[in-house]
């Protein structure tokens, strides 16, 4: 399970911050979570890989864009 908290720092810039709550069985030491904006159409965009705790996800403006339009979040083990 995870939680996912959006941000917006005084800069302007966009935080996505991941708890992740219960580690998936399947992610192994040399596997990675990536957490994905999911468009109304078209292909998903990365929004970076997830580290273990509370660990921010600094959004470039492009990825910030994409997350605002996005209709759905998703998670990927890498």
């Amino acid at each position: 399970a995870m939680a996912v908290r959006v941000e917006r720092g005084a800069d302007g810039r966009t935080t996505v911050v991941a708890r992740v709550l219960r580690r998936p069985a399947e992610l192994g030491p040399d596997r990675a979570l990536e957490l994905w904006a999911v468009p109304p159409v078209g292909a998903p965009r990365s929004l970076g890989l997830i580290a273990a705790g509370d660990a921010p996800v600094r959004l470039e403006p492009r990825d910030a864009a994409a997350l605002r339009n996005a209709t759905a979040l998703a998670v990927s083990v890498e």
